[in-house]
């Protein structure tokens, strides 16, 4: 976190954790070789699906997501490449500060424990406002940091801190991420497809015994 003016804060933490770069790359490796192994079929399919890749692993490896906490609300920006889940949080759609405990498990096991703070809205949705912190006690901290900033809005009613969230849904941004690179995937495997259909329809060229790309 970085203190800003008395009535607003700052927090900065990463957008996704580095391991989904290296998944990422792991998985769209046979796409970006296609063109570099010579199969013309391979090229036209996978040059598509490289240019939403391209985007995609950029995010993960660079993004960071900011965060700006004011009287007026949340304001959430990933930088450098910007991206859907950014997304801003009027006050008076704010219904509480929380805290929530985050538990990953590797084949039972625990793995990872930690906390974050953040608001709730009037309408159930969550946004995580802090990056992953060591303890609830560091994260409750957080949380009535934000709650104060919040609550010096001239006219909205004060907000409290609720207890500890165990278990949360996705926030809406995530979810909305996770739709729309399902939907630009799918289009660009369609137009892969399309590529590929309609190149096989085309004469060959007579001056160059070609047919064209």
């Amino acid at each position: 976190m970085t203190p800003g003016p008395s009535t607003e804060l700052r927090y900065s933490s990463r957008w996704a954790k580095w391991w989904l770069a290296l998944l990422c790359v792991f998985v769209l490796s046979p796409f970006f070789a296609a063109p570099f192994l010579g199969d013309e079929e391979g090229v036209r399919i996978a040059i598509p699906i490289c240019v939403p890749a391209t985007y995609l692993l950029l995010q993960l490896a660079f993004n960071k997501r900011h965060v700006i906490v004011s009287a007026n609300g949340v304001r959430l920006r990933n930088r450098p490449f910007p991206g859907v889940t950014g997304m801003s949080v009027r006050r008076e759609d704010i219904s509480h500060c929380y805290v929530r405990e985050v538990v990953e498990y590797n084949d039972g096991q625990e793995v990872d424990r930690h906390y974050l703070a953040g608001v709730e809205t009037k309408k159930s949705g969550i946004q995580d406002i802090t990056g992953p912190l060591p303890s609830v006690v560091t994260a409750r901290a957080a949380a009535y940091e934000i709650c104060g900033v919040l609550n010096t809005h001239a006219t909205a009613a004060k907000l409290d801190v609720r207890p500890t969230l165990q278990t949360a849904s996705p926030t809406a941004g995530w979810r909305m991420a996770v739709l729309l690179w399902m939907f630009l995937f799918l289009g660009a495997i369609a137009v892969g497809a399309y590529w590929e259909l309609s190149r096989n329809h085309r004469s060959v060229d007579p001056r160059t015994g070609v047919r064209p790309l």
